[in-house]
């Protein structure tokens, strides 16, 4: 490879097809990526406490209770955790839920060494995106990062579009 293995942050609200975006730069990256998500951490602590593992109504404001708790507490704990796990892992890595400035600037500031990729994906956003009002689904701004996204979508037309859209970053990335 040319260039280092980059760390790739992809933000959008809830359905947007952040998921669906690694799901194909996994099919056409021809090197191992891994997928890593802040909220992985969150749903095992939400299992452990009942939850069914439903991404409802009911099980999304469950999750973003627990967060909201869980970040009072700890503001940093989910992204010092992925942090550390990214560090353990060799190769292209894609965090498909940026959904606060705070995880990127503690990422970027325990990995200064890594080369980053922001991806910003409007539109699609499911029921849940476009009626809550919670700050998780929010958008990021690049004020509030204090740099440029390095690729914006808009997944508004078919799923073919979308697909060559992740493509070309893939191959803009050397994935």
């Amino acid at each position: 490879k040319e260039s280092p293995a980059p760390i790739t942050f992809i933000h959008g609200k809830a359905g947007c097809g952040k998921d669906t975006a690694y799901k194909i730069m996994e099919k056409y990256a021809t090197e191992e990526i891994s997928r890593f998500a802040f909220a992985d951490y969150l749903k095992y602590i939400a299992y452990q406490a009942g939850w069914d593992g439903v991404k409802d109504e009911k099980g999304r404001k469950f999750l973003v209770s627990l967060g909201k708790v869980i970040n009072q507490y700890n503001n940093n704990f989910f992204a010092k955790d992925l942090a550390d796990d990214i560090q353990k892992m060799p190769g292209d890595k894609v965090i498909t839920d940026l959904r606060f400035p705070r995880e990127y600037h503690t990422v970027a500031k325990m990995l200064p060494h890594e080369r980053i990729v922001l991806i910003k994906i409007f539109g699609r956003a499911s029921d849940y995106g476009r009626t809550t009002d919670d700050v998780s689904e929010r958008d990021i701004t690049e004020d509030d990062i204090g740099r440029c996204f390095d690729f914006i979508i808009y997944n508004s037309g078919s799923y073919d579009e979308f697909e060559n859209n992740i493509k070309y970053i893939v191959k803009e990335l050397n994935l």
